[in-house]
């Protein structure tokens, strides 16, 4: 069986070509049913290309099976070569492998029916618990021109559809399946966008649209019909290829992760940090690298969105040239100014320790941050429902007397990745068992239990649905899903409670991850396996695990739900305290000042950016950990 399409010039030439192959003459939808084989007709495609035009033909196989409870598409390659463009003549007849299209389930495509969305909130008008179980009669791809004409032509005949033709076509990664969420009254957005919806509504567009037929039970004659920005459609495919491409885009693993800086810095020029190169402006340490002046006060666009890349790409970046705060006011504390200006003009998180707070040893310290002791990688605020999005470290003093000190981050998420390669037993162990996260004292009383990494749902996976539902006894299939979060903060861990059986494979897990992102650890444990392949876990953390002391001025900007920070045991130096002379201020100070922004909210505003400034521009984000997969950039809903 398979797919056998004729292309045509006219239904007349059609009939001819179909009676020589002994096929009766098409219905109106050039549909046609004979047992295993479906015969679809592309007349509905466009022939008007000259040989004079460089872009090649685009063709969409369009195929309703399942008795109308699904429509297979093939969309067009995005490119053929010179022997496929002379192949594919008017006349030829082309088997095509149905396992090369995607699959639209009727209920989806009528969830998505442009006529469900308020043209300018983009709310949905019903539920998909509403679907009432209708079916397609018929579908095919028609122009936009084309679709006017045949609305027409439908309400003379008793059809109806609902939405207004032609459709303003969705921009890139628009959840949508109309574009007026955008276009209508819309003035912020840029012109080239607004030109490209407006485009829509002449009869020159060559815009693609998919034609559904629904069939209706009560009366034939009022067909409910449909139509899809085919562009749309394509980007939402949800069949195996297209999860497996979305996972590559969006998946953190080592190849694109943050590393030691040694890798960074040359061996002639281990002093050189803040030098920048002549593309991308990142600093010898891998991260990029924005001056504070550009992106808060001079309101540089380019900047801020190449701000957002590091963070988002990289998991960190560094502000350099930040001011040293001249008063207590909370609206002129730089860290905070950018902060709001990252997070959609809010800070978040400031019940316990405020919206801004000061990193420095103290007395009687409520928190470990808050002396000279080493930090482990963690992520901070685990015990909250969301923990914050960025966390941002001002360097306002670091002493010449002090010894230490130096921040370190990790990318938990990469690390996670690793340790399924390196251990998969662990792996699903730190997957399966719920570790407790706490603050409790005085004013703080706080707990959530959550896995120490956490998988995308089955169902969202790349692996086909059957394959789905027949892994559940397999280890390896189990935890082959995209990891969505890593949760890590041993500072803030509870009393465990789970299952006896697992409790030594969990200690066990725990220690070998730990090794993995935390260079302290020393090799030698109670519960280490072979010396082998506790080495390979070691090696992870020294090769992944960047380093370096920051200076008065830079601004350490990181993703708290991707990437694990600490930092390095301090002291000051008392011999070079003693000596005579004036003592600098703040020669023996440690001083971070710190705030957090909603992942949220500061999703949000990278988006709209995006969306408003580089509408073409890939339509993903690296995994951000906040518990979900394949987000695009800029999504309305």
């Amino acid at each position: 069986s398979g797919w056998i399409f004729a292309r045509c010039n006219s239904p007349i030439m059609l009939t001819r070509q179909l009676c020589r192959k002994g096929i009766n003459s098409p219905r109106h939808d050039f549909h046609l049913w004979r047992s295993r084989v479906v015969t679809t007709i592309s007349a509905q495609c466009d022939f008007r290309h000259h040989h004079h035009h460089k872009h090649y033909r685009r063709h969409h196989h369009i195929q309703v099976v399942d008795n109308g409870r699904t429509v297979q598409i093939q969309f067009p390659s995005q490119k053929k070569n010179n022997d496929d463009e002379n192949e594919l003549t008017n006349t030829s007849i082309k088997t095509i492998q149905t396992s090369s299209a995607s699959t639209f389930h009727a209920a989806w495509l009528w969830s998505n029916d442009p006529s469900n969305i308020h043209p300018t909130s983009g709310q949905r008008y019903r539920s998909p618990g509403s679907y009432d179980g209708s079916l397609v009669m018929s579908a095919s791809v028609v122009e936009a021109s084309e679709a006017v004409a045949l609305a027409a032509s439908d309400q003379k005949n008793g059809s109806r559809s609902p939405v207004a033709l032609p459709i303003p076509p969705p921009l890139p990664g628009c959840c949508h399946s109309v574009g007026t969420v955008y276009s209508v009254g819309n003035s912020s957005l840029p012109s080239s966008i607004l030109d490209e919806s407006k485009a829509a509504t002449t009869t020159t567009s060559q815009q693609k649209l998919l034609r559904v037929v629904w069939s209706n039970k009560k009366d034939e004659k009022q067909n409910h019909i449909s139509y899809y920005d085919i562009k749309w459609l394509e980007s939402w495919r949800y069949d195996q290829n297209a999860m497996k491409e979305r996972r590559l885009k969006t998946e953190v693993t080592p190849d694109v992760s943050l590393r030691a800086i040694h890798h960074y810095v040359s061996s002639d020029n281990k002093n050189k940090i803040c030098s920048s190169s002549k593309h991308d402006k990142r600093g010898n340490d891998g991260l990029i690298h924005v001056d504070y002046n550009d992106v808060v006060h001079g309101a540089n666009i380019n900047e801020l969105l190449r701000l957002f890349q590091g963070i988002f790409s990289d998991g960190a970046a560094i502000i350099r040239n930040t001011p040293r705060p001249t008063s207590d006011d909370p609206d002129e504390i730089p860290a905070a100014m950018l902060g709001r200006t990252l997070g959609g003009g809010s800070l978040s998180h400031g019940t316990l320790y405020g919206d801004i707070f000061h990193v420095k040893s103290m007395p009687d310290a409520n928190n470990l941050a808050y002396t000279s002791l080493p930090l482990s990688p963690h992520q901070d605020l685990a015990y909250y429902e969301s923990m914050p999005g960025l966390q941002l470290l001002h360097c306002v003093d670091m002493g010449r007397n002090v010894v230490g000190g130096e921040s370190v981050l990790v990318d938990g998420m990469a690390a996670a990745y690793k340790l399924r390669q390196l251990a998969p037993k662990y792996f699903r162990t730190l997957v399966e068992c719920p570790t407790m996260f706490i603050k409790q004292r005085d004013g703080a009383c706080m707990t959530y239990l959550r896995p120490c990494i956490v998988l995308a749902a089955k169902g969202g996976s790349s692996k086909g649905g059957k394959e789905v539902a027949n892994d559940r006894e397999s280890n390896e299939d189990y935890i082959d899903r995209e990891i969505v979060a890593v949760n890590w903060s041993p500072p803030f861990e509870g009393p465990l409670s789970i299952h006896s059986d697992l409790m030594e494979d969990y200690y066990k897990a725990y220690a070998a991850f730990e090794r993995m992102i935390d260079t302290s650890i020393s090799a030698a444990t109670e519960h280490g396996d072979k010396e082998s392949a506790m080495d390979e876990f070691s090696q992870y953390a020294f090769e992944y695990t960047w380093e370096r002391r920051l200076q008065p001025g830079e601004i350490l900007v990181f993703n708290n739900q991707r990437m694990l920070h600490g930092r390095r045991g301090f002291h000051v130096n008392e011999i070079v305290e003693s000596k005579g002379g004036d003592v600098q201020e703040g020669a023996s100070t440690r001083h971070l000042i710190g705030v957090y922004t909603n992942i949220d909210d500061t999703l949000n505003t990278y988006r709209t950016l995006l969306r408003d400034n580089d509408p073409m521009a890939s339509n993903f984000i690296r995994n951000v950990g906040n518990g979900t997969s394949f987000v695009p950039k800029y999504c309305a809903l």
